[in-house]
């Protein structure tokens, strides 16, 4: 459909080629991105060269020198200018899609209506908005999140120790005091007279659930001050993480589901034996 449409084409061009372009793209100090070489060939003679033996790709023809505008439901208007995204491949020579084409086609007919991810995916909203609109479907709502960090301020990841939940259950820590901590880092829930202000540290889920609303949800120019309200943590200071179940306790036992507290004493114990080690 978007061959036929002219919203695609064949991409002959070898690797040696692509990396010489990125390559002068970066010295000239400018982003790189696909030059164009194949925007021109025909389709017959692509046809002709397929039949020759040539395995290309498949790009997707991006408008030229235009704006691409949405309204990011955590950080409001965002718009990308057509001449820095590139044609992005779409298919690759084995004929397997690539990324952006597989989520807006699998997305589109599964009728999502909200795209809620990390805002490492920013970048490719443009690219998969314009491919909805090629293939005749509506754009979903897009929110992209502020990134959970580790301690040195870089994105969560293995090299900051322990980020699987076996792990954290082993080292005794609450499921209740991790959801809290985690829903916290980037969301600041409303009081329920809507004054905006947060009346409270510690909450169930089902009082999270009810009070969530995107709009309270916010970006990573804000992110540093939720930070600072949570004493300045991120997920890498177990510390923090380790004093909610004191308060889980002493300010929400109903809620938490410990069976007694002795089971309380049990797990606390061996997290502070972990630290100690």
């Amino acid at each position: 459909e978007l061959l036929a449409g002219d919203h695609a084409y064949y991409c002959f061009c070898l690797p040696d080629k692509l990396d010489a372009d990125r390559q002068a793209d970066l010295a000239a100090g400018q982003p790189p991105k696909y030059h164009g070489t194949c925007r021109s060939i025909s389709r017959e003679e692509a046809e002709s060269r397929i039949e020759a033996g040539e395995r290309p790709v498949i790009r997707f023809r991006v408008p030229e020198s235009e704006e691409v505008r949405f309204q990011d439901l955590v950080r409001g208007e965002v718009v990308f200018n057509t001449s820095v995204i590139g044609d992005p491949v779409i298919v690759r020579s084995d004929s397997r899609p690539q990324y952006n084409f597989a989520v807006v086609v699998d997305d589109a007919l599964m009728e999502v209506t909200h795209v809620i991810r990390g805002e490492d995916h920013i970048s490719n909203t443009p690219r998969q908005i314009l491919l909805y609109q090629a293939l005749g479907f509506t754009p979903p709502e897009f929110a992209h999140l502020s990134l959970v960090l580790g301690p040195d301020h870089t994105p969560l990841s293995k090299r900051h120790g322990a980020t699987s939940v076996a792990e954290f259950r082993a080292r005794g820590y609450l499921p209740e005091a991790l959801v809290n901590y985690l829903a916290l880092i980037g969301w600041s829930p409303r009081t329920d007279g809507g004054s905006g202000e947060n009346d409270a540290e510690l909450l169930p889920v089902d009082e999270m659930a009810r009070r969530f609303a995107i709009e309270d949800v916010v970006g990573s120019k804000y992110a540093d001050t939720i930070r600072e309200r949570n004493k300045g943590a991120t997920p890498g200071d177990w510390d923090v993480i380790g004093t909610a179940p004191h308060k889980w306790l002493r300010d929400s036992r109903s809620n938490i589901g410990l069976q007694t507290p002795g089971d309380y004493q049990l797990r606390g114990q061996r997290r502070l034996d972990d630290l100690r080690t």
